[in-house]
């Protein structure tokens, strides 16, 4: 059985442009499929760490408060930062200070300050 012409030209149409266009077609794919991770990577499961507070910056910005972002050195060596919230008062330097470790889905953790008990 014969396919009508009609057809068999659309056909030819659609792998010619795929045979022009994969590289970029490849490059959509891969750019969605990143997409679909970076958004899917959401907190599976949290736990409370305490580090040693290092230091604080408040970073003001137009038209509302300053944000105010927490330096915190881990006890595994690293210093990550987080955010606190408007009117959050610094420890002093060294002080332990309790943290919510997220792990996300993926890969990789998410920090935030836990309220002080």
């Amino acid at each position: 059985m014969r396919r009508p012409s009609n057809l068999r030209f659309r056909l030819w149409l659609m792998r010619d442009f795929v045979r022009r266009n994969r590289n970029v077609l490849i490059f959509v794919c891969l750019g969605a499929a990143l997409m679909g991770v970076w958004f899917t990577n959401e907190p599976v499961s949290t736990q409370i760490v305490e580090g040693r507070f290092a230091r604080w910056a408040a970073i003001s910005h137009q038209g509302g408060p300053p944000l105010v972002k927490v330096f915190v050195d881990l006890p595994d060596g690293q210093t990550i930062m987080v955010e606190g919230w408007n009117g959050w008062q610094p420890p002093a330097t060294g002080d332990v200070i309790s943290l919510y470790e997220h792990s996300l889905l993926w890969f990789g953790e998410n920090y935030s300050l836990a309220p002080a008990r």
